[in-house]
């Protein structure tokens, strides 16, 4: 899973939908887990049994920085929080908390990522407890999460990746943030209905799409994704309309930053169901995202919180309804920066193609002490002040780089 630094200040406002943000996860490990797998059965050594018999019971979530879902679960007995992630084919566990609870782990290797290695071991969980389901002898990846921490703005302990969502159907209310997981074939009735099928070579979930009229297959299911689409070169060149814009987007893992085409697709269908103004990053033609499992495109949580949803990966099914509360349009960037915040100032990581930033001459590595002449500091992440990027088409901000140069931007769509 490769995140988008997307295009603004890092973190977000707390807020119900996040506007666009700076958004570093582990691509490194939920995109090459499949690397660092022995041949095994994909089922645990028993299979996950309901805990109990009553009525599933619903488990509030809240979102991180990242735009991706975090749970209470129980982990040989210890409670931790745990990222969904059908993106990547394995449950994958902290190194610290594996260490924590006297894991056997296997020795290292080491997977590639963006622009570098990272270490990763293989363990074995006695229990792993999330609502009602109780797995038993667990599979799992071991590396070290605690990096992704001050990236994400959320800790968390495990990835629970597609070999989890095997066993059972997953029902999310984005309405209400609430999940639960049911006997598979449990939910059905009055929902459009789309393929989720586990790809018995990847091991990812996939399922299918529709863009300008065309039909695309093997396309996977990112929960942990926080831009709404991502697409393969071939097919981008396939489904591009000749108004398109384009610019560039800077994504993240665990040991680089990469950076690839970004644009807006004015509709995608899934099922019965059609999202506009789809965000979209276009892979590279080698060594993306997709290449290693042959897929043509990736949904993520931006496109599927559209809708309350049941996936059934056993039934091979996933199951839409409108939600109540519609989800408000993404804000989109209006300056092109992204960055960090820290008490010296915004640092630029990346400009934005044809952007008024780069209009303006900002660049890469300048670092920003003033907007409007109010003083910039760590507390802007995270807070109102730091979506000045995302403002209106035509407004004038005058930035004050550290080095004591002014910059004026203004505002305006460029993609």
């Amino acid at each position: 899973m490769v995140v988008p630094l997307l295009p603004r200040a890092w973190p977000m406002p707390k807020q119900s939908q996040p506007p666009m943000s700076v958004k570093l996860l582990l691509a490194l490990i939920l995109a090459a887990a499949p690397a660092a797998i022995k041949a095994q059965p994909l089922e645990p050594a028993a299979p996950p049994q309901p805990a109990q018999t009553v009525e599933p019971s619903w488990i509030p979530f809240k979102t991180n920085p990242g735009d991706s879902i975090i749970i209470p679960i129980t982990v040989n007995g210890a409670e931790v929080k745990g990222l969904l992630e059908t993106g990547t084919p394995m449950v994958i566990i902290d190194r610290q908390l594996a260490v924590d609870l006297k894991v056997t782990l296997s020795p290292e290797v080491e997977l590639e990522g963006l622009s570098g290695k990272v270490p990763v071991e293989e363990g074995r969980l006695t229990s792993l407890k999330v609502g009602l389901f109780d797995g038993k002898d667990i599979d799992v990846e071991v590396t070290d999460l605690a990096r992704t921490r001050p990236l994400t703005g959320e800790a968390f302990s495990v990835i629970l990746g597609a070999r989890f969502f095997s066993w059972a159907a997953m029902q999310v209310d984005f309405d209400h943030a609430v999940l639960r997981f049911l006997p598979s074939g449990a939910a059905s009735g009055g929902v459009a209905v789309a393929e989720a099928r586990l790809d018995p070579v990847s091991k990812k979930i996939m399922t299918s799409i529709e863009i300008n009229g065309q039909r695309i297959d093997r396309v996977e299911i990112g929960t942990a994704q926080p831009s709404a689409l991502r697409l393969s070169p071939r097919i981008w060149a396939r489904v591009r309309l000749k108004t398109a814009r384009v610019t560039d987007i800077a994504s993240a893992d665990l040991t680089g930053i990469a950076v690839s085409p970004y644009t807006i697709v004015p509709e995608v269908k899934i099922g019965d169901h059609a999202v506009r103004d789809v965000t979209t990053i276009i892979d590279p033609d080698h060594g993306g995202v997709l290449e290693a499992d042959h897929a043509n495109a990736l949904i993520g949580l931006e496109l599927l919180r559209h809708f309350n949803l049941v996936l059934d990966v056993p039934q091979g099914k996933l199951l839409m309804a409108e939600r109540q509360k519609p989800d408000p349009p993404a804000r989109k960037s209006t300056a092109g920066v992204q960055g960090i915040y820290g008490d010296d100032g915004f640092q630029i990581l990346h400009v934005m193609r044809q952007s008024p930033a780069e209009r303006a001459g900002l660049k890469v590595g300048d670092r920003i002490c003033a907007v409007d002449r109010a003083r910039v500091d760590a507390a802007w992440a995270g807070h109102e002040k730091s979506t000045w990027s995302l403002g209106a088409v035509g407004r004038r901000v005058e930035l004050t780089l550290c080095s004591g140069e002014m910059k004026t931007l203004t505002l305006a769509e460029f993609y």
